[in-house]
């Protein structure tokens, strides 16, 4: 009779290993709270380590999107002026519709441009006072 029958016998089992556990944990609250923390602080390295990778790969990205972004800046200046020279020997292109068409004269008249802002500014001030 190696198997102990009913409720009874269920029952005795599981208080003889709650007592087996809680005579192992008997003055070993500070291991295990010891344990605990070791394992967190564990998992917090591992997990700067990796962020600490990742940083540095997006700094890395980071300066060699900078340098292309120098080196097609020089690239295009250099064309410009290719083509503002060009303006010289080409009649039918002239320098100020290139300026036009590369946005380095403006348009629109500043005096225009402040009657506009006047405009709206009268209008906004006058829907905002209302007694």
């Amino acid at each position: 009779m190696g198997f102990i029958g009913g409720e009874r016998g269920v029952r005795r089992c599981e208080r003889e290993m709650k007592r087996w556990v809680s005579g192992l944990l008997v003055g070993k609250e500070d291991y295990l709270i010891h344990i605990a923390l070791f394992g967190a602080f564990a998992a917090l390295c591992a997990r700067s380590v990796g962020q600490q990778r990742e940083i540095e790969t997006l700094e890395w990205e980071k300066e060699e999107l900078q340098n292309k972004n120098k080196a097609l800046k020089n690239t295009m200046w250099q064309w410009k002026q290719h083509l503002f020279s060009q303006t010289s020997h080409n009649p039918a292109l002239s320098l100020s519709r290139l300026k036009t068409i590369y946005g380095e004269v403006d348009t629109q008249t500043p005096q225009g441009m402040a009657n506009e802002a006047v405009g709206k500014d009268s209008t906004l001030q006058a829907s905002k006072f209302v007694i």
